[in-house]
């Protein structure tokens, strides 16, 4: 009588342990790509990455190491057998079925950044037409700029963010197409006021998500969730923990709180 007992015991510790080695057993991966992902003086940082720590730890699950890999290599493993997670990743019906979600944190969305005093016509299907551009080469916002009536002529390929930031503050662009978030990181990393900006034609590509392969456990990412969740949790007195790590890193967005993805009902 005592040996079926003793199974009986035995079972729910060995499924216990079982699954804290899976939850260990998770790899968390991230390209460079700040503001939500880069190596910064003590380490990993960045919006997502923040988030990412933040929410395993309100989740009680066990901290990860962020391996920055470059973004092909990140696709591999998560087409590979080992549970792993990309600390950010867009949302699209492309890759709805090929991942597991958690999150969203924030929308992904290309904008148009001109300076405070230029004229623009919001309602414009092609605001751009006629207009001197900047664009990062290589980036999706090139195509988007072209869709707004930018010109070839006009436009004018620059190798980074910062360069395209400081030649719109400089009057030699009228303005700048680029991920809108990037946009904020660029201006306060630079230390261009957010305030000399105005923002229009939102383009929205989805939003941004964790991402994690079939590998990963079921309890791991609905723990996960459930500690993002309490992360975004609305506070009536004090901005909640996820408002407290955009604003670290995006300062008051240009948009208002309308662009910050609201705490899930």
């Amino acid at each position: 009588c005592v040996a079926p007992a003793r199974a009986e015991v035995q079972a729910p510790a060995q499924a216990v342990a079982q699954t804290a080695a899976q939850t260990a057993d998770v790899v968390w991966l991230s390209e460079a790509f700040p503001p939500f992902s880069f190596v910064g003086p003590k380490g990993p940082q960045g919006i997502a990455v923040d988030l990412a720590r933040a929410a395993l730890a309100e989740a009680r699950l066990p901290s990860a190491q962020f391996q920055f890999v470059p973004w092909q290599r990140a696709l591999v493993t998560l087409a590979g057998s080992r549970p792993a997670c990309v600390t950010a990743m867009t949302r699209t019906p492309a890759r709805q079925a090929q991942y597991q979600w958690v999150g969203p944190f924030l929308p992904a969305d290309l904008a148009v950044a001109w300076r405070k005093e230029e004229p623009v016509n919001v309602k414009a299907i092609q605001p751009l037409t006629g207009r001197s551009v900047v664009v990062v080469r290589g980036d999706i916002s090139e195509s988007a700029a072209q869709q707004l009536g930018a010109e070839p002529s006009k436009t004018t390929r620059v190798a980074s963010g910062a360069i395209a930031a400081r030649m719109l503050q400089a009057k030699r662009v009228d303005a700048w197409v680029y991920g809108e978030a990037v946009i904020s990181w660029v201006q306060l990393s630079e230390g261009l006021p957010l305030e000399n900006l105005q923002i229009s034609h939102r383009q929205s590509l989805g939003d941004n998500y964790f991402a994690c392969n079939g590998a990963v456990p079921a309890d791991y990412l609905s723990r996960l969730q459930n500690g993002f969740d309490q992360l975004r949790a609305f506070k009536r007195t004090h901005a909640s923990p996820y408002e407290q790590i955009l604003s670290r890193y995006l300062g008051a967005t240009l948009s208002g709180p309308a662009r910050v993805l609201p705490a899930r009902p």
